[in-house]
């Protein structure tokens, strides 16, 4: 082959990685209706929040968790510096939205409807994971069907240690969402691009993104 002719050879377009496993058969009959899977996928959510939600701020706060309250105490006073934004901020920037949004509904409660420190404190990491029902949905139907997908959904829901880790105010239920949202993003940026889709890179955007919330 002469100079020229390698000069002139086309280059490839990129081929990405198989990420489209064998999926389970037998899949559920009412998940083929997209109105009736987002009905059930909306009472998983309902159900997991529930539980979540319920009796938030009985029990007093863990010693980790006075940490995080005496973090969110620091930022509303003197605002975010060098000293108190340290590790994990996106999660004390929830907490500290969440306390002083539930100060200011206090104002305009009666004194036994009054929100509790500990709920507010524990709130975003409850509806975050709650929100989670809906990622594992989505992953599991991107790797292995939507079968898979919305049992796994299901047991996210309503799985007491699930459940008991989103009822405290640390931030391994922040992590896994964002995780989880990163792989979906990934995951679908790769089923495109082997379909070849010309709008993949969006979604590896989306990923990285994700991922900076992770790390967040």
């Amino acid at each position: 082959m002469t100079v020229n002719e390698e000069k002139i050879r086309p280059v490839l377009p990129p081929i990405t990685a198989g990420i489209a496993p064998e999926r389970f058969g037998g899949e559920l009959s009412f998940l083929n209706d997209r109105v009736v899977t987002a009905v059930f996928l909306g009472l998983l959510v309902l159900a997991g929040l529930s539980f979540r939600m319920y009796g938030l701020g009985a029990e007093s706060f863990g010693e980790d968790e006075l940490n995080k309250l005496q973090t969110v105490e620091e930022y509303r006073q003197n605002g975010l510096t060098g000293k108190n934004g340290e590790h994990p901020f996106l999660m004390k920037g929830l907490q500290t939205l969440s306390v002083g949004t539930a100060d200011r509904l206090n104002t305009f409660l009666s004194p036994e409807h009054l929100i509790s420190p500990e709920f507010s404190l524990r709130f975003p990491v409850a509806l975050i994971g709650s929100f989670t029902t809906l990622l594992l949905f989505f992953v599991g139907r991107e790797l292995f069907g939507s079968s898979v997908g919305f049992v796994s959904a299901a047991l996210w829901a309503v799985e007491p240690t699930a459940v008991a880790f989103d009822r405290v105010a640390k931030e391994d239920s922040l992590v896994l969402f964002f995780f989880l949202l990163a792989s979906f993003f990934w995951l679908r940026s790769q089923s495109i691009a082997e379909r070849g889709g010309s709008n993949y890179m969006r979604y590896v955007w989306f990923a990285a993104l994700a991922f900076g919330a992770l790390m967040a």
